[in-house]
Protein backbone atom coordinates (compact mmCIF):
# COMPACT_ATOMS: atom_id res chain seq x y z
CA UNK A 1 0.00 0.00 0.00
CA UNK A 2 2.77 2.44 0.97
CA UNK A 3 4.78 1.58 -2.15
CA UNK A 4 1.78 2.29 -4.36
CA UNK A 5 1.16 5.59 -2.61
CA UNK A 6 4.81 6.66 -2.96
CA UNK A 7 4.77 5.79 -6.65
CA UNK A 8 1.62 7.83 -7.14
CA UNK A 9 3.13 10.81 -5.35
CA UNK A 10 6.27 10.68 -7.48
CA UNK A 11 4.11 10.66 -10.60
CA UNK A 12 2.57 14.03 -9.71
CA UNK A 13 4.30 16.66 -11.90
CA UNK A 14 6.20 19.43 -10.16
CA UNK A 15 4.85 22.95 -10.64
CA UNK A 16 7.95 24.04 -12.50
CA UNK A 17 7.76 21.11 -14.94
CA UNK A 18 4.34 21.82 -16.38
CA UNK A 19 5.70 22.74 -19.84
CA UNK A 20 7.86 20.47 -21.96
CA UNK A 21 8.61 20.18 -25.64
CA UNK A 22 8.58 23.03 -28.21
CA UNK A 23 7.69 26.56 -27.12
CA UNK A 24 4.31 27.87 -28.27
CA UNK A 25 3.79 31.42 -27.05
CA UNK A 26 -0.02 31.45 -26.66
CA UNK A 27 -0.18 28.06 -24.97
CA UNK A 28 2.74 28.94 -22.73
CA UNK A 29 1.18 32.20 -21.56
CA UNK A 30 -2.12 30.48 -20.80
CA UNK A 31 -0.37 27.85 -18.68
CA UNK A 32 1.87 30.45 -17.00
CA UNK A 33 -1.15 32.59 -16.16
CA UNK A 34 -2.80 29.65 -14.44
CA UNK A 35 0.40 28.82 -12.58
CA UNK A 36 1.28 32.20 -11.10
CA UNK A 37 -2.38 33.24 -10.57
CA UNK A 38 -2.29 37.03 -11.12
CA UNK A 39 -4.22 38.95 -8.49
CA UNK A 40 -4.10 36.24 -5.82
CA UNK A 41 -2.84 37.82 -2.57
CA UNK A 42 0.01 36.15 -0.72
CA UNK A 43 0.19 37.62 2.81
CA UNK A 44 3.61 37.59 4.50
CA UNK A 45 3.57 38.41 8.21
CA UNK A 46 6.66 39.62 10.05
CA UNK A 47 7.53 41.18 13.39
CA UNK A 48 9.25 44.55 13.25
CA UNK A 49 12.18 43.70 15.49
CA UNK A 50 15.11 46.13 15.26
CA UNK A 51 17.51 43.18 14.89
CA UNK A 52 17.39 42.68 11.06
CA UNK A 53 17.81 46.42 10.52
CA UNK A 54 20.69 46.50 13.00
CA UNK A 55 22.37 43.51 11.32
CA UNK A 56 22.05 45.22 7.93
CA UNK A 57 23.85 48.23 9.37
CA UNK A 58 26.58 45.95 10.74
CA UNK A 59 26.93 44.24 7.34
CA UNK A 60 27.30 47.59 5.58
CA UNK A 61 29.67 49.14 8.14
CA UNK A 62 33.07 49.58 6.54
CA UNK A 63 31.59 49.34 3.04
CA UNK A 64 29.63 52.60 2.92
CA UNK A 65 29.73 55.91 4.85
CA UNK A 66 28.00 55.82 8.26
CA UNK A 67 25.73 58.76 7.41
CA UNK A 68 24.19 56.69 4.61
CA UNK A 69 23.26 53.52 6.48
CA UNK A 70 22.75 55.11 9.90
CA UNK A 71 20.63 58.30 9.58
CA UNK A 72 21.94 61.31 11.49
CA UNK A 73 18.66 61.57 13.41
CA UNK A 74 19.08 58.15 15.02
CA UNK A 75 22.01 58.86 17.40
CA UNK A 76 19.71 61.31 19.21
CA UNK A 77 17.49 58.34 20.08
CA UNK A 78 20.19 56.39 21.95
CA UNK A 79 20.23 56.73 25.73
CA UNK A 80 23.95 55.96 26.02
CA UNK A 81 26.84 55.07 23.70
CA UNK A 82 27.45 51.39 23.11
CA UNK A 83 31.09 50.37 23.52
CA UNK A 84 33.01 47.52 21.93
CA UNK A 85 34.28 45.37 24.82
CA UNK A 86 37.51 44.50 22.98
CA UNK A 87 38.59 47.95 21.80
CA UNK A 88 36.70 50.14 24.32
CA UNK A 89 35.64 52.30 21.37
CA UNK A 90 32.04 53.30 20.59
CA UNK A 91 30.36 50.96 18.11
CA UNK A 92 29.82 52.59 14.69
CA UNK A 93 26.37 50.98 14.40
CA UNK A 94 24.70 50.93 17.82
CA UNK A 95 21.34 49.22 18.10
CA UNK A 96 18.55 51.66 19.04
CA UNK A 97 17.16 51.41 22.55
CA UNK A 98 14.06 53.50 21.83
CA UNK A 99 11.57 52.63 19.10
CA UNK A 100 12.58 54.22 15.79
CA UNK A 101 11.00 54.38 12.33
CA UNK A 102 12.04 51.68 9.89
CA UNK A 103 14.97 53.27 8.00
CA UNK A 104 14.40 53.81 4.32
CA UNK A 105 15.64 50.85 2.29
CA UNK A 106 15.57 48.52 5.30
CA UNK A 107 12.17 47.07 4.45
CA UNK A 108 14.07 44.82 2.02
CA UNK A 109 15.43 42.71 4.90
CA UNK A 110 11.95 42.05 6.26
CA UNK A 111 9.09 39.98 4.82
CA UNK A 112 11.36 37.41 3.18
CA UNK A 113 10.04 34.36 1.31
CA UNK A 114 8.39 31.87 3.64
CA UNK A 115 9.00 28.66 1.71
CA UNK A 116 10.51 25.34 2.76
CA UNK A 117 13.51 23.90 0.95
CA UNK A 118 11.30 21.46 -0.95
CA UNK A 119 9.21 24.36 -2.25
CA UNK A 120 12.18 26.20 -3.75
CA UNK A 121 13.31 26.00 -7.36
CA UNK A 122 16.61 24.21 -8.12
CA UNK A 123 18.37 27.61 -8.16
CA UNK A 124 17.05 28.45 -4.69
CA UNK A 125 14.34 30.93 -5.71
CA UNK A 126 10.66 30.68 -4.79
CA UNK A 127 8.39 28.98 -7.31
CA UNK A 128 5.47 31.40 -6.83
CA UNK A 129 6.67 33.87 -9.46
CA UNK A 130 8.26 31.48 -11.96
CA UNK A 131 6.23 31.14 -15.19
CA UNK A 132 7.62 27.62 -15.62
CA UNK A 133 10.00 25.81 -17.94
CA UNK A 134 11.70 26.69 -20.17
CA UNK A 135 12.28 30.00 -18.37
CA UNK A 136 14.15 29.38 -15.15
CA UNK A 137 17.00 31.94 -15.12
CA UNK A 138 15.69 34.76 -12.99
CA UNK A 139 16.93 38.35 -12.74
CA UNK A 140 15.59 41.55 -11.16
CA UNK A 141 14.84 44.01 -13.99
CA UNK A 142 13.66 47.06 -12.04
CA UNK A 143 10.70 48.49 -10.23
CA UNK A 144 9.21 51.29 -8.19
CA UNK A 145 9.03 52.08 -4.45
CA UNK A 146 6.47 54.56 -3.14
CA UNK A 147 6.30 55.79 0.46
CA UNK A 148 2.72 56.71 1.32
CA UNK A 149 3.49 57.75 4.91
CA UNK A 150 6.69 59.69 4.46
CA UNK A 151 6.96 60.64 8.12
CA UNK A 152 7.19 56.95 8.91
CA UNK A 153 8.88 54.14 7.05
CA UNK A 154 12.20 55.87 7.68
CA UNK A 155 11.56 58.16 4.72
CA UNK A 156 11.49 61.31 6.79
CA UNK A 157 14.26 63.86 7.13
CA UNK A 158 14.96 66.11 10.10
CA UNK A 159 15.16 69.81 9.40
CA UNK A 160 16.94 70.81 12.59
CA UNK A 161 14.35 69.38 14.97
CA UNK A 162 16.35 68.68 18.15
CA UNK A 163 13.50 66.61 19.54
CA UNK A 164 12.19 64.59 16.57
CA UNK A 165 8.88 62.68 16.81
CA UNK A 166 10.67 59.36 17.26
CA UNK A 167 12.44 60.64 20.37
CA UNK A 168 9.14 61.88 21.76
CA UNK A 169 7.65 58.43 21.27
CA UNK A 170 4.75 60.02 19.39
CA UNK A 171 4.01 57.18 16.97
CA UNK A 172 0.42 58.27 16.39
CA UNK A 173 1.61 61.58 14.95
CA UNK A 174 4.24 59.81 12.86
CA UNK A 175 2.53 56.96 10.98
CA UNK A 176 4.38 54.20 9.19
CA UNK A 177 6.36 51.12 10.09
CA UNK A 178 8.37 51.25 13.31
CA UNK A 179 11.03 48.99 14.77
CA UNK A 180 8.92 48.31 17.83
CA UNK A 181 8.42 44.54 17.69
CA UNK A 182 4.83 44.83 16.49
CA UNK A 183 3.32 42.68 13.78
CA UNK A 184 3.29 43.93 10.21
CA UNK A 185 2.16 42.48 6.93
CA UNK A 186 3.27 42.48 3.31
CA UNK A 187 0.58 41.65 0.75
CA UNK A 188 2.29 40.26 -2.33
CA UNK A 189 0.62 39.44 -5.63
CA UNK A 190 1.41 39.06 -9.31
CA UNK A 191 0.08 42.04 -11.27
CA UNK A 192 -1.38 41.33 -14.70
CA UNK A 193 -0.38 38.59 -17.08
CA UNK A 194 3.21 37.58 -17.79
CA UNK A 195 4.64 39.24 -20.89
CA UNK A 196 6.86 37.52 -23.46
CA UNK A 197 9.38 39.66 -25.35
CA UNK A 198 12.13 38.79 -27.80
CA UNK A 199 12.60 36.90 -31.04
CA UNK A 200 11.92 33.20 -31.43
CA UNK A 201 14.39 31.14 -29.45
CA UNK A 202 15.56 34.16 -27.45
CA UNK A 203 12.35 35.06 -25.63
CA UNK A 204 12.23 36.51 -22.13
CA UNK A 205 9.24 36.43 -19.79
CA UNK A 206 8.53 39.47 -17.60
CA UNK A 207 6.49 39.12 -14.41
CA UNK A 208 5.42 42.12 -12.35
CA UNK A 209 5.07 41.73 -8.58
CA UNK A 210 3.19 44.08 -6.25
CA UNK A 211 4.20 44.24 -2.58
CA UNK A 212 2.30 46.47 -0.15
CA UNK A 213 3.50 46.87 3.44
CA UNK A 214 1.80 48.11 6.58
CA UNK A 215 1.09 47.54 10.26
CA UNK A 216 -1.13 44.62 11.25
CA UNK A 217 -3.34 45.80 14.08
CA UNK A 218 -5.91 43.01 13.76
CA UNK A 219 -5.89 39.23 13.97
CA UNK A 220 -8.41 39.09 11.15
CA UNK A 221 -6.20 38.27 8.16
CA UNK A 222 -8.76 39.26 5.52
CA UNK A 223 -9.25 42.62 7.23
CA UNK A 224 -5.49 43.18 7.50
CA UNK A 225 -5.03 42.43 3.79
CA UNK A 226 -7.83 44.82 2.84
CA UNK A 227 -6.47 47.62 5.05
CA UNK A 228 -2.92 47.37 3.72
CA UNK A 229 -4.03 47.13 0.11
CA UNK A 230 -6.17 50.23 0.55
CA UNK A 231 -3.59 52.33 2.42
CA UNK A 232 -0.06 50.86 2.47
CA UNK A 233 2.83 52.53 4.23
CA UNK A 234 5.15 51.31 1.47
CA UNK A 235 3.91 50.39 -2.01
CA UNK A 236 6.49 48.52 -4.09
CA UNK A 237 6.45 47.05 -7.58
CA UNK A 238 9.15 44.66 -8.79
CA UNK A 239 9.70 43.53 -12.36
CA UNK A 240 11.32 40.12 -12.69
CA UNK A 241 12.66 38.75 -15.96
CA UNK A 242 12.91 35.03 -16.60
CA UNK A 243 15.27 33.83 -19.32
CA UNK A 244 15.68 30.52 -21.07
CA UNK A 245 18.02 27.90 -19.76
CA UNK A 246 21.40 28.28 -21.44
CA UNK A 247 21.13 25.00 -23.35
CA UNK A 248 17.81 26.15 -24.84
CA UNK A 249 19.40 29.43 -25.95
CA UNK A 250 22.35 27.65 -27.58
CA UNK A 251 20.08 25.23 -29.43
CA UNK A 252 17.79 28.01 -30.64
CA UNK A 253 20.71 30.08 -31.92
CA UNK A 254 22.19 27.08 -33.70
CA UNK A 255 18.89 26.37 -35.48
CA UNK A 256 18.38 30.02 -36.31
CA UNK A 257 21.81 30.43 -37.85
CA UNK A 258 22.03 27.07 -39.64
CA UNK A 259 22.39 27.64 -43.36
CA UNK A 260 21.74 31.37 -43.05
CA UNK A 261 25.15 32.81 -42.28
CA UNK A 262 25.22 34.65 -45.59
CA UNK A 263 22.10 36.57 -44.59
CA UNK A 264 23.70 38.02 -41.46
CA UNK A 265 24.32 41.75 -42.02
CA UNK A 266 27.85 43.04 -41.44
CA UNK A 267 28.58 44.72 -38.12
CA UNK A 268 28.47 48.51 -38.40
CA UNK A 269 31.65 49.45 -36.51
CA UNK A 270 31.08 53.17 -37.01
CA UNK A 271 27.60 52.94 -35.51
CA UNK A 272 29.00 51.05 -32.52
CA UNK A 273 31.60 53.79 -32.00
CA UNK A 274 28.89 56.47 -32.17
CA UNK A 275 26.86 54.70 -29.52
CA UNK A 276 29.94 54.39 -27.30
CA UNK A 277 30.75 58.11 -27.74
CA UNK A 278 27.18 59.12 -26.88
CA UNK A 279 27.29 56.97 -23.75
CA UNK A 280 30.59 58.52 -22.65
CA UNK A 281 29.21 62.03 -23.24
CA UNK A 282 26.09 61.26 -21.23
CA UNK A 283 28.18 59.90 -18.37
CA UNK A 284 30.33 63.06 -18.33
CA UNK A 285 27.25 65.25 -17.96
CA UNK A 286 25.97 63.15 -15.04
CA UNK A 287 28.02 64.77 -12.29
CA UNK A 288 26.71 63.51 -8.93
CA UNK A 289 25.83 65.77 -6.03
CA UNK A 290 27.03 62.96 -3.80
CA UNK A 291 28.58 59.54 -4.39
CA UNK A 292 30.40 56.75 -2.65
CA UNK A 293 32.11 53.59 -3.84
CA UNK A 294 32.27 50.10 -2.43
CA UNK A 295 33.51 46.68 -3.46
CA UNK A 296 31.04 44.00 -2.34
CA UNK A 297 32.79 40.84 -1.19
CA UNK A 298 31.53 37.30 -0.64
CA UNK A 299 30.96 37.98 3.05
CA UNK A 300 28.60 40.86 2.31
CA UNK A 301 26.69 38.81 -0.28
CA UNK A 302 26.30 35.95 2.19
CA UNK A 303 25.14 38.26 4.97
CA UNK A 304 22.58 39.94 2.73
CA UNK A 305 21.33 36.57 1.48
CA UNK A 306 20.89 35.46 5.08
CA UNK A 307 19.11 38.66 6.13
CA UNK A 308 16.68 38.42 3.21
CA UNK A 309 16.23 34.62 3.51
CA UNK A 310 17.36 34.46 -0.12
CA UNK A 311 18.84 31.14 -1.28
CA UNK A 312 19.33 32.19 -4.92
CA UNK A 313 22.47 30.36 -6.01
CA UNK A 314 23.76 33.16 -8.27
CA UNK A 315 24.69 35.08 -5.08
CA UNK A 316 26.18 32.16 -3.15
CA UNK A 317 27.54 29.46 -5.46
CA UNK A 318 30.28 30.65 -7.81
CA UNK A 319 30.37 27.40 -9.78
CA UNK A 320 26.61 27.52 -10.33
CA UNK A 321 26.71 31.18 -11.37
CA UNK A 322 29.45 30.48 -13.91
CA UNK A 323 28.68 27.01 -15.24
CA UNK A 324 24.88 26.99 -15.14
CA UNK A 325 23.87 30.65 -15.47
CA UNK A 326 26.82 31.79 -17.58
CA UNK A 327 27.92 34.69 -15.40
CA UNK A 328 31.56 35.54 -14.82
CA UNK A 329 31.17 35.48 -11.02
CA UNK A 330 28.72 35.83 -8.14
CA UNK A 331 26.11 38.54 -8.67
CA UNK A 332 25.33 41.40 -6.30
CA UNK A 333 21.69 41.26 -5.19
CA UNK A 334 19.25 43.57 -6.93
CA UNK A 335 17.65 44.41 -3.55
CA UNK A 336 21.08 45.30 -2.13
CA UNK A 337 21.81 47.88 -4.83
CA UNK A 338 18.24 49.19 -4.44
CA UNK A 339 18.70 49.53 -0.69
CA UNK A 340 21.96 51.46 -1.17
CA UNK A 341 20.34 53.85 -3.64
CA UNK A 342 17.35 54.46 -1.36
CA UNK A 343 19.56 55.14 1.65
CA UNK A 344 21.91 57.42 -0.29
CA UNK A 345 19.26 59.67 -1.84
CA UNK A 346 17.27 59.94 1.40
CA UNK A 347 20.34 60.87 3.44
CA UNK A 348 21.61 63.47 1.00
CA UNK A 349 18.25 65.08 0.33
CA UNK A 350 17.63 65.36 4.07
CA UNK A 351 21.11 66.79 4.66
CA UNK A 352 20.98 69.42 1.90
CA UNK A 353 17.46 70.60 2.61
CA UNK A 354 17.97 70.56 6.38
CA UNK A 355 20.46 73.38 5.83
CA UNK A 356 17.46 75.42 4.65
CA UNK A 357 15.41 74.36 7.66
CA UNK A 358 13.18 72.06 5.62
CA UNK A 359 11.96 68.57 6.46
CA UNK A 360 11.58 66.32 3.44
CA UNK A 361 10.44 62.79 2.80
CA UNK A 362 11.29 60.34 0.06
CA UNK A 363 8.05 59.99 -1.87
CA UNK A 364 8.96 57.66 -4.73
CA UNK A 365 11.82 55.95 -6.55
CA UNK A 366 11.60 54.49 -10.04
CA UNK A 367 14.58 52.49 -11.31
CA UNK A 368 15.85 50.01 -13.88
CA UNK A 369 18.61 47.45 -13.53
CA UNK A 370 20.61 47.76 -16.74
CA UNK A 371 23.61 45.49 -16.16
CA UNK A 372 24.71 42.96 -13.53
CA UNK A 373 27.10 43.88 -10.74
CA UNK A 374 29.62 41.27 -9.61
CA UNK A 375 31.38 40.34 -6.40
CA UNK A 376 34.83 41.87 -5.78
CA UNK A 377 34.22 44.56 -8.41
CA UNK A 378 33.97 48.25 -7.59
CA UNK A 379 30.56 49.87 -7.80
CA UNK A 380 29.74 53.54 -7.35
CA UNK A 381 26.42 54.79 -5.96
CA UNK A 382 25.55 58.29 -7.20
CA UNK A 383 22.76 60.80 -6.56
CA UNK A 384 22.26 64.17 -8.22
CA UNK A 385 19.82 66.91 -7.28
CA UNK A 386 17.79 68.29 -10.17
CA UNK A 387 15.16 70.99 -10.29
CA UNK A 388 12.49 71.02 -7.62
CA UNK A 389 12.35 67.87 -5.53
CA UNK A 390 13.62 65.49 -8.22
CA UNK A 391 16.86 63.54 -7.98
CA UNK A 392 18.74 61.40 -10.47
CA UNK A 393 20.06 58.17 -8.97
CA UNK A 394 22.37 55.65 -10.55
CA UNK A 395 24.96 52.98 -9.88
CA UNK A 396 28.07 52.63 -12.01
CA UNK A 397 29.90 49.38 -12.58
CA UNK A 398 33.69 49.01 -12.68
CA UNK A 399 33.77 50.23 -16.29
CA UNK A 400 31.96 53.45 -15.36
CA UNK A 401 28.78 52.50 -17.20
CA UNK A 402 25.28 52.44 -15.79
CA UNK A 403 24.29 49.31 -13.90
CA UNK A 404 21.24 50.89 -12.22
CA UNK A 405 19.49 54.09 -13.25
CA UNK A 406 16.44 55.81 -11.83
CA UNK A 407 14.67 58.91 -10.56
CA UNK A 408 13.69 59.79 -7.00
CA UNK A 409 11.04 62.29 -5.94
CA UNK A 410 11.14 64.06 -2.58
CA UNK A 411 8.30 65.92 -0.92
CA UNK A 412 8.20 68.57 1.76
CA UNK A 413 6.71 67.51 5.08
CA UNK A 414 5.88 71.03 6.18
Amino acid sequence: MNAARDAALKAIPKRRDFVTGPFHRAAYLAAARELIAPGRPNPIIDYMSPTPSHLLNISLAGHIPPEVHCPTEFPKLFHRPQVDTLTSKPRPTPIPISDVPLPVGHHLVYFGPQATSSELMPDGTVADHCPGAHFTRRMWAGGRVRFSNMNGGGAWGNGGDENPPAARGDKTAEPGLWLDGRRAICVEKVVGDPVVKGTKGEEKVFVEISRKYGKMDTYNLAQAIAEVEEKPDIDETRTLVFMRERKDVKEAKALKNAGRLAAVPPVDKEKERDVARQLQLRMKTMVPTYSFSLTPDKKLLFQFSALTFNAHAIHLDRRYAQKVEGHKDLLVHGPLSLSLVLMAVRAQAARLLAEKGERVGLAELNYRNLAPLYVDEKMKVCVRMREGQTWDVWVEGPNGRFAVKGTATMQSLE
